[in-house]
């Protein structure tokens, strides 16, 4: 019977009835009850998927046992001697080929954004503090550590789970150093999840998982019950089943946790705690969480059509596995019987003992044939090519090329070709990592969730952020800034490798086909490195320094005036890119103002500089062409004339008057002649005359109170005569 076929069977003789169809459900003896009636056949369901995960298990750490052929039946796993030689021998594949897998997804870490629903206000500053509030709640539960062993996980059990609550034990502080809860992210054992069968896993609508296995007097201790009664005539203990005497352990009880999420029959879901046959805690009043689903995250290997069950690529690689174990039993079996050469003659021909002792003589009776020493012939080429072909099996299994592993493909050796098999790889790992990027959003939004529901109650929390210059400080919450119109965005965070000479080669590549489009600072924040920490520190002071004022003015918050010693060409650089951002412009006026204000005392100091240091000014004016933006040169008051400053104006103006004789077009008078009288004109009142010969006049208008000259009007006038 094929494990489908097994399902369907399963499936067609166990029937789940809903929650809401058990009389008095609401009722503490009524839900437990139904849970009695429901649990043992959900863990019918789902036993095969278990013991093909634990299975999975044993042989990703190599810890099967290759003296037994394992089968994969109905019934579980299943055993056959194979042969009876002795010591096991062992190559885990599995284990390697999944470590390439997850190295391979660790190479392009995920970053995740937080944006408004919508464009109101409000929703935007929520969600600018919420992005620093996930990175918090991500760090505290260790996330990069999360998500390495969710890679993992999925790859041989073929599904996980995380689990995201509120817990309250799970503690941080406030302001007045108050222990309080915080959100919780934790990966659960696929196999300690039982979830209702449906054809989509977003279509099921309860869950049992198995919290903890106690102690029955630690469980008495913990929940304070006077007796627990873990032999309960439903079965619901079947994993504690002892298979030879039908009994179950009575020293030992598991807790499960349930929820149902809200439905139109149970619009308040339920959330219980059972342990042993005492529900200790029943909550039908109120959901927990405002998202109104099950709080679990569930990431798939491999998803199957019509089925809620998903497969693992272990399925198809066990078996290649325990093919090729055999095989280097076979050539190490031969190896060892090469070692030990068989002597070849007639019965009682010599005298055994004398064979193989040198300096002794074989003396052979008559008629007798001579010993021959049996010589065996290398590992046959049958048996290395199955191996080899094993090995090319395993790595198409997991989508391997060689090219990850320093091996490519025989004949391969130009660099296009490489390339060609790298990409191919990388492609059968996208997959993955969209289902990666998937499970990391879906994570991150119910965590805002959590942290909008809970969050409020505890006003003055304080979280750890990263501020200025990458330190860690702590920030206070406000609590009324909290919103829950958010949308979670996941991208891998760079597409540069994580060697050295492969981030070289790639800012080089980049600054061949865009000149100027990353500055040296930050090619050097690319580049990270880490063993020159001190220069790192000073090259990169001034980028980090803007993009955390770029972060402040964005918030509308306070930033300290720029200084003269600051690298106003970086710090103008990211500003200027923070300006031109859509998330910029649809801020608020007043915080726009702001921003504009900070960047135009910059702008002020650049000039300075430049003033100073002329050289400067082509080099500002290559990166910025329409500099200043802001910043313009107030024009200065002209200073008060003195009567001096006035004279001497009045000098410089007449010695640059011209000549009489070329305003008149008349000699004048030399020396000794009477001099030319000075005509000043009268105000005339305009009437009709007759037009006399006309002739040029140069008028002098006098200061009255210094009697310089301060004008002179040239004018046509008639010549008497």
């Amino acid at each position: 019977m094929s494990e489908l076929q097994f399902l369907q069977h399963i499936q067609e003789k166990v029937s789940l009835a809903p929650l809401w169809c058990q009389e008095k459900w609401k009722t503490k003896d009524g839900f437990l009850k139904w849970v009695a009636d429901t649990l043992p056949k959900l863990e019918t369901i789902h036993e095969e998927r278990i013991r093909n995960q634990q299975n999975n298990l044993v042989w990703y750490l190599g810890e099967y046992d290759n003296n037994q052929e394992y089968k994969l039946t109905a019934g579980g796993v299943t055993t056959s001697s194979l042969n009876s030689y002795g010591i096991p021998v062992m190559v885990n594949h599995l284990y390697g080929l999944t470590e390439q897998a997850v190295s391979k997804e660790a190479q392009l870490p995920p970053n995740f954004e937080v944006h408004p629903s919508n464009d109101e206000d409000g929703d935007r500053i929520s969600a600018k503090l919420m992005k620093p509030i996930l990175d918090y709640v991500g760090a505290k539960n260790n996330q990069e550590l999360i998500f390495q062993q969710n890679a993992r996980r999925t790859l041989v059990f073929g599904e996980d789970f995380a689990l995201v609550t509120y817990d309250p034990k799970f503690e941080t502080q406030d302001v007045d150093g108050n222990l309080i809860g915080d959100v919780r992210i934790k990966l659960i054992d696929p196999f300690f999840v039982l979830y209702e069968p449906t054809a989509n896993w977003e279509t099921s609508r309860y869950v049992f998982l198995i919290e903890e296995i106690l102690h029955v007097e630690e469980a008495k201790k913990k929940f304070k019950l006077d007796e627990i009664t873990t032999d309960h005539s439903g079965a619901i203990f079947s994993f504690q089943t002892d298979k030879e005497t039908g009994g179950n352990n009575q020293q030992e009880v598991i807790v499960y946790k349930f929820f149902h999420k809200p439905t139109p029959e149970l619009p308040n879901g339920v959330e219980a705690t059972i342990v042993g046959d005492k529900v200790v805690e029943f909550n039908i009043t109120q959901y927990p969480y405002s998202h109104n689903k099950l709080p679990l995250v569930r990431r798939t290997a491999i998803d199957v059509p019509g089925r809620c069950f998903p497969s693992s690529i272990y399925k198809w690689a066990i078996p290649v596995q325990h093919q090729y174990n055999k095989m280097v039993y076979l050539e190490h079996k031969y190896i060892s019987l090469c070692a030990h050469p068989k002597w070849m003659m007639q019965k009682g021909a010599c005298d055994i003992k004398s064979l193989g002792n040198a300096g002794t003589v074989v003396q052979i009776k008559p008629g007798a044939t001579f010993p021959q020493l049996i010589v065996t012939n290398p590992v046959a080429r049958d048996i290395i090519e199955a191996k080899q072909d094993c090995e090319a099996q395993l790595d198409k299994i997991f989508g391997i090329q060689g090219v990850s592993r320093g091996t490519p493909p025989p004949g391969v050796r130009s660099n296009k070709m490489l390339e060609f098999y790298g990409r191919e790889e990388d492609q059968r790992a996208s997959i993955q990592i969209i289902k990666r990027n998937e499970f990391i959003r879906e994570v991150y939004s119910m965590s805002a969730s959590v942290v909008s529901d809970y969050y409020p109650q505890h006003p003055d929390r304080l979280i750890q952020v990263v501020g200025s210059n990458d330190k860690f400080e702590l920030q206070k919450i406000s609590s009324n800034q909290i919103g829950s119109n958010h949308e979670i965005k996941v991208q891998n965070s760079t597409g540069f490798p994580d060697s050295l000479e492969g981030k070289t080669e790639q800012i080089e590549k980049l600054l061949t086909l865009f000149p100027g489009s990353i500055s040296p600072q930050q090619a050097f924040n690319i580049m990270n490195l880490n063993f020159t920490e001190k220069y790192y520190d000073i090259m990169t002071a001034a980028l980090k320094s803007a993009e955390d004022e770029n972060s402040k003015l964005m918030e509308g918050k306070a930033v300290a005036p720029p200084e003269s010693y600051e690298d106003q060409i970086v710090h103008l650089e990211q500003h200027y890119l923070m300006m031109q951002a859509p998330e910029f412009k649809a801020l608020p006026d007043a915080i726009k103002e702001r921003a504009e204000n900070h960047v135009e005392m910059s702008e002020m100091i650049l000039e300075e500089s430049i003033a100073k240091t002329p050289e400067l000014e082509q080099l500002v004016k290559q990166k910025f062409p329409f500099f200043p933006v802001f910043w313009t040169r107030e024009a200065q008051p002209e200073p008060e004339k003195t009567p001096g400053d006035m004279a001497a104006e009045n000098a410089n103006m007449t010695s640059s008057l011209p000549s009489p004789e070329e305003l008149t077009g008349m000699p004048m008078p030399t020396e000794g002649e009477a001099p030319v009288p000075e005509v000043i004109p009268e105000a005339v009142t305009p009437e009709v005359v007759s037009t006399p010969p006309m002739g040029k006049v140069a008028s002098i208008i006098r200061n009255p109170q210094t009697g310089f000259a301060e004008q002179i009007v040239i004018e046509e006038m008639p010549i008497n005569g």
